[in-house]
């Protein structure tokens, strides 16, 4: 009786063992977390919609996450071990940590900050096609031209102003110099006022 005894001690200090044991080995395979924060160096405002890849030491990518709207990301099921980490957002210079050791014995919590990356890029002119003979008012028929403010700046006398150029134009003249009231095909400043 007393050696039975003796087996049902040792079998249950061998299931407690394995049970240990095995409790140990799934932390240490794919059970484990990663979290951290993706923020601007200089602000260190998080960075909303930055890529993180967990790459292994051969650089191949294992997970890959974008940060939320706190610029917070989370790699779940990581397995223990040295893991490189690479954020990549646009407008900053890619960010890398190396040999970054996870494990179940420590938080595992990144801060990474990105730093802004300045890129010249050359200049870009955007003209839309302009036809002088249509005007943007429809029921303008007759006497009615347009241009650009450019144009205003090279006729004789404009000085800018859209009114001292069409005094420029046949049929217009202009009532006084001091005014920019314009005298067109006959009618009075009054007469050409916009309605009301």
């Amino acid at each position: 009786m007393v050696k039975n005894m003796k087996q049902k001690k040792c079998t249950a200090s061998f299931v407690f063992f394995i049970f240990l044991f095995v409790n140990y080995l799934s932390a240490q395979t794919g059970t484990l977390k990663v979290r951290g924060i993706v923020t601007d160096n200089f602000t260190g405002t998080p960075l909303i919609g930055a890529a993180v890849q967990m790459k292994d030491n051969q650089n191949q990518t294992i997970q890959g996450t974008v940060t939320d709207k706190n610029g917070e990301f989370l790699f779940e099921k990581v397995a223990a071990g040295r893991w490189n980490f690479e954020v990549n957002f646009l407008g900053y210079k890619s960010g890398v940590l190396s040999n970054i050791m996870v494990n179940s014995g420590q938080d595992n919590y990144l801060k990474i900050a990105l730093e802004e990356q300045v890129t010249q890029l050359e200049e870009i002119i955007i003209k839309p096609q302009f036809d002088k003979t249509t005007t943007s008012n429809e029921l303008a028929a007759v006497s009615a031209r347009a241009f650009t403010k450019e144009e205003t700046e090279r006729f004789a006398g404009s000085l800018g102003d859209p009114a001292r150029m069409v005094a420029n134009y046949a049929g217009v003249q202009s009532a006084n110099d001091q005014r920019n009231d314009i005298v067109n095909g006959g009618n009075t400043a009054d007469g050409i006022a916009s309605e009301r």
